[in-house]
C-alpha cells in the first residue's frame, strides 16, 4: 500500500503552527519546521501560545514535591505507577487570547508543545 501524501507535487498548503514554549526548546524546533515548510512554498501562520501568569518552576516543584518519591518508586512498581497517574493533578494555566481563534481557513495545524520530565 502507498503512502498518503500530505499534498499533491507543486501545491502549496495553508499551515498554521500553534505552540507553546516554557524554556525555549519547542519554539527552536517550531521554527526550524516553519522555515522548512516555508522553503517548501508553503503559508505559515505561527501561534505562541501564551499564558496570563506563569507559574515559577521552584514554585511548582515545591508544590509537587510530595509526589517525587512516588515518581521514583512508580519505575518499578506497576501498582505504584497507577495510583500515581490516577492522583497527579497536571498545572494548569490559563492562556492569554488567541491571534487565530478560528482554524477553519487552514489546511494543516502543527501542534507543539513541552515535554515535561513527569512520566504520564
Amino acid at each position: 500500500m502507498q503512502g498518503r501524501r500530505f499534498a499533491p507535487a507543486g501545491s502549496h498548503e495553508n499551515i498554521l503552527m500553534a505552540y507553546y514554549s516554557r524554556t525555549g526548546f519547542t519554539e527552536k524546533l517550531m521554527n526550524e519546521v516553519k522555515c522548512r515548510l516555508a522553503k517548501r512554498g508553503h503559508r505559515i501562520a505561527v501561534e505562541r501560545l501564551a499564558v496570563i501568569s506563569e507559574n515559577s518552576c521552584i514554585g511548582q516543584i515545591f508544590k509537587d514535591i510530595h509526589h517525587y518519591p512516588l515518581i521514583f518508586f512508580s519505575s518499578f512498581n506497576v501498582s505504584l505507577r497507577k495510583r500515581y497517574v490516577a492522583n497527579y493533578k497536571q498545572v494548569e494555566e490559563a492562556i492569554a487570547a488567541l491571534q487565530y481563534p478560528d482554524v477553519s481557513g487552514f489546511d494543516r495545524i502543527c501542534i507543539g508543545g513541552p515535554r515535561w520530565g513527569q512520566p504520564s
